[in-house]
């Protein structure tokens, strides 16, 4: 990304999709942070756990009763706080199957 300086350090305060993350040159320390942490929440799983992130949604159905369950799980957070693979998965399924991917 031609208007972002080399940098050793790279924060990222309001990360919501990561476009500017994904598009600069990596730094050897980063940080990101989102107001919503089930943001936060599914890009570490996807850092640190993907193979098991992307089993369980290989595994998804496209469906209501699926859709009411992840709402469920994205709107009761800290219920499946030692969860974070299926709090990911709940994140992704609600922007995925929600209205206009609107959650």
């Amino acid at each position: 990304m031609p208007l972002i300086p080399d940098h050793r350090i790279y924060v990222e305060p309001f990360f919501g999709g990561g476009s500017v993350y994904r598009a600069k040159a990596p730094a050897p320390c980063e940080v990101i942070n989102d107001v919503n942490m089930n943001v936060v929440n599914f890009y570490q799983v996807l850092k640190s756990r993907s193979k098991k992130l992307e089993a369980k949604i290989k595994e998804t159905l496209l469906s209501r009763e699926t859709y009411k369950k992840a709402m469920l799980i994205y709107d009761c957070p800290r219920l499946f706080a030692d969860d974070k693979v299926t709090r990911a998965w709940a994140f992704r399924v609600s922007v995925s199957q929600g209205y206009l991917n609107k959650i």
